[in-house]
């Protein structure tokens, strides 16, 4: 899949208008962008005008570089048509009239890749647009890979719902601060799976192993939590990802974590959910479990 073009400057401020957002500077984009999967920030400013959801999570990021929402404006009339290779004009938007043409934008699914048929690809259609599109995410960069960490949910069937859990997306950088999202590596975390991840991170149980992911079994992930850091490799046939997760990093992908727990016991608090992952791993032991994960305990 080819790369999808960023939105420039005067594209993003221009969306951001329809939603009724202040302009921002170059130097505010570029810290949200930091704060966020670049593409995934670009696709909640395309659709915060007509999304709940994404204009929900562009005021969370905005707010975080200081950017609220303008009271009282309203946003400039959307166009009936967009020009696909029409230049932006070079002159500042004029919001109050009601002929503005957007600027020229790349389309195509910027954030997530992978097949949704594929069982570790997420779950958003057209269909569920809106429900859980944006989820929080945590993003760890390394100095060869970085990971994100987000929320998500497995397949639910007629008969039964499905349940909160992580999908851990992996890339290759390409360059200082620079990775390859458009070819990254896409797991989910299965039910089984997310109380163990969750267990590691806190310091309940040192390392696990899971492989056989993806409709050709052919991807995987390890965690070994050591002395100063959280070590995580994510791999598939032909490409694998390492990066170390510092205890700060780690420290808010477990807030993450121990929210979907919580999401699937409702009833429970969670400290009752702490000791209910303390309790279920306290007689692991350093043997694998036969076709299961390496499970270690300290």
């Amino acid at each position: 899949m080819a790369d999808v073009e960023s939105l420039s400057l005067e594209q993003f401020n221009w969306y951001i208008g329809l939603a009724g957002f202040k302009e921002i500077s170059q130097a505010q984009l570029d810290h949200a962008r930091a704060l966020t999967q670049p593409e995934r920030l670009d696709e909640a400013a395309l659709k915060a005008s007509d999304s709940t959801n994404a204009k929900t999570y562009m005021k969370r990021v905005m707010e975080a570089i200081g950017v609220r929402l303008q009271a009282g404006v309203p946003p400039a009339a959307a166009p009936s048509s967009k020009p696909a290779q029409a230049r932006p004009s070079q002159q500042p938007v004029e919001r109050a009239t009601t002929a503005v043409v957007p600027p020229p934008v790349s389309t195509g699914a910027p954030c997530r890749t992978e097949s949704p048929t594929e069982p570790d690809a997420p779950l958003s259609t057209s269909a569920d647009e809106g429900r859980k599109e944006y989820g929080l995410s945590m993003h760890v960069y390394g100095g060869s890979a970085a990971l994100c960490f987000e929320e998500d949910e497995t397949r639910g069937s007629e008969r039964k719902d499905g349940v909160a859990t992580l999908q851990i997306h992996a890339a290759k950088a390409t360059g200082v601060r620079q990775y390859n999202w458009t070819n990254k590596i896409i797991i989910q975390l299965t039910r089984n799976e997310l109380p163990i991840v969750a267990a590691i991170f806190l310091g309940l149980m040192k390392a696990c192993e899971f492989k056989s992911h993806g409709p050709d079994k052919d991807k995987g992930f390890s965690i070994d939590h050591q002395v100063e850091k959280i070590f995580i490799k994510v791999w598939r046939k032909g490409m694998s990802c390492a990066v170390p997760v510092e205890l700060p990093d780690a420290y808010h992908v477990s807030t993450l974590l121990m929210r979907q727990l919580q999401k699937n016991a409702p009833w429970l608090s969670a400290g009752e959910v702490m000791s209910l992952l303390r309790g279920t791993v306290a007689n692991q032991t350093e043997k694998p479990t036969p076709g299961g994960p390496v499970r270690v305990a300290q």
